[in-house]
């Protein structure tokens, strides 16, 4: 999604090379963490078990893209800022062009990017577009308030695609921190 409001990224290394690295994001198994299954199920949704089409249709993201060993790109359109998100329904090639009054978009990826052989960066990256001044502000002072505890999330996340793809080497994270 070129254009945007809000972007929030962050990165961990991960020893291992990128075909592990895409295995274990693509099978990981969201549900045995407890924020990311609170934080869910807060906000009225099912946490994805992992990255399929069909676990996915069950938290309300869409697959919009695959590209097998480099990236996953999921979305989302609806009011986050409500208590329960009025996720809206569509399929993978409407997302640029469709709109529904009052709702943004989101994307959320996971981005490979190789440093060796047995090195790779992994980058989860989320933006939002909110059309129309309301959906803004109403965002923004969602995210205000959101913000830290989606990071937790995200880092939870990499860290649990690092320990899989590591095979239970003990490695500490290095987060790679950006938002705009």
């Amino acid at each position: 999604m070129p254009a945007y409001d809000v972007r929030k990224a962050v990165s961990i290394i991960i020893y291992a090379d990128p075909s592990t690295v895409f295995n274990a994001m693509y099978h990981l198994r969201l549900h045995w963490s407890w924020i990311t299954t609170l934080a869910y199920r807060i906000r009225g949704m099912k946490p994805p078990s992992f990255f399929g089409r069909k676990q996915l249709k069950k938290s309300m993201f869409t697959m919009l893209e695959v590209d097998s060993e480099r990236e996953i790109i999921l979305g989302i359109i609806g009011n986050f800022w409500a208590t329960t998100v009025n996720a809206r329904k569509f399929e993978p090639e409407e997302f640029v062009t469709v709109s529904f009054t009052g709702c943004a978009k989101a994307t959320w990826n996971f981005e490979l990017r190789p440093i060796s052989d047995k090195k790779t960066v992994l980058r989860t990256e989320t933006r939002v577009l909110c059309p129309g001044r309301a959906a803004k502000i109403k965002f923004r002072l969602y995210w205000f308030i959101i913000q830290p505890f989606s990071t937790l999330i995200r880092k939870e996340i990499l860290k649990s695609i690092k320990m899989q793809a590591e095979s239970n080497k003990v490695v500490k994270p290095k987060y790679l921190d950006s938002t705009h």
